[in-house]
């Protein structure tokens, strides 16, 4: 089994998450605290990415919703008034 030129780790089926962080630290010569702030950085637009488009569902089922029950609505229809004229009375 041969070794991976940048970290020095065993490849294989063992190149899992374990060697991930270590082999792009060591890949682009950064340190520990920039993977870790990348990291944070990942988990913040997974958070916001799953947050925008739980609203975009709910906003979506709302016009869904909106919709539907505008056509259910029966529409109005001004109702007819017979008009007669009438005298001014004076007291």
């Amino acid at each position: 089994m041969d070794a991976c030129q940048v970290c020095r780790h065993p490849r294989g089926p063992e190149f899992n998450d374990r060697w991930r962080d270590a082999h792009v630290a060591a890949a682009a010569h950064i340190t520990g605290e920039a993977v870790a702030m990348a990291n944070l950085l990942d988990l913040a637009m997974l958070i916001l990415a799953s947050l925008g488009a739980l609203a975009f569902g709910i906003l979506t089922a709302y016009a869904i919703l909106r919709v539907g029950f505008a056509l259910m609505r029966v529409p109005r229809r001004p109702a007819l008034v017979k008009t007669q004229p009438q005298a001014a009375r004076i007291s």
